[in-house]
């Protein structure tokens, strides 16, 4: 059973809230929320460089300090550029949630659709990623004004928390049943074996 994204409840529960997080403040703040995004995640970037540059003078002693130097300007430089241009990428920015949005749904379907072959469920688990899959390719490649598509971004962002949450649990609950069925099977197995054994000891003496 593919399990890829879905091996610890913590990172499936991370994204759903994140993209719920995320859906809101673009529903609510349609005009702003993407330069909003873009800035946030320029303040993060500078954050890593930053770390990278402390980590590259402790570790200044060693060889390959300058690599982790070099990381560190280009983050900071590319989260000054992303400030500086904050309106330029802001407009592309739901075009490159469309993108992730069809990856993460085309995730979903494969890992529910691996889960259905080890244990059958409804059908009706595959609506929503089919939803975000298809409202992901129209916002990648969507013509539609600025702040309506922000808004349909924010709702299909949603949707995918929704969507992922659900999906998660349902992943964590066949994964215990199949836990138990294989436990229950190395009980089986140990059973008959030792009924084996102490059948078998008669016949030897």
């Amino acid at each position: 059973m593919i399990t890829f994204g879905y091996k610890t409840n913590f990172s499936g529960i991370l994204r759903s809230l994140c993209a719920v997080a995320l859906g809101l403040l673009v529903v609510i703040y349609p005009e702003q929320a993407m330069k909003m995004v873009v800035k946030v995640f320029a303040g993060i970037m500078v954050l890593v460089g930053v770390a990278m540059a402390v980590f590259a003078y402790l570790k200044r002693k060693e060889g390959n300090y300058k690599i982790w130097l070099v990381n560190a300007v280009l983050d900071i430089l590319f989260a000054v550029l992303m400030f500086i241009f904050a309106d330029f990428i802001s407009k592309i920015v739901t075009n490159v949630i469309g993108f992730i949005l069809v990856v993460a749904a085309v995730l979903q379907l494969i890992v529910l659709s691996s889960a259905r072959k080890s244990v059958k469920f409804n059908f009706s688990f595959f609506v929503l990623p089919l939803l975000v899959l298809v409202a992901g390719a129209f916002l990648a490649f969507s013509p539609l004004a600025k702040t309506t598509i922000s808004l349909f971004a924010g709702i299909t962002l949603l949707v995918y928390g929704l969507s992922e949450l659900i999906s998660t649990i349902k992943i964590k609950l066949i994964l215990k049943q199949m836990a138990k069925e294989a436990e229950a099977m190395s009980e089986s197995s140990s059973i008959t074996i030792i009924e084996e054994v102490n059948e078998s000891e008669p016949d030897e003496q």
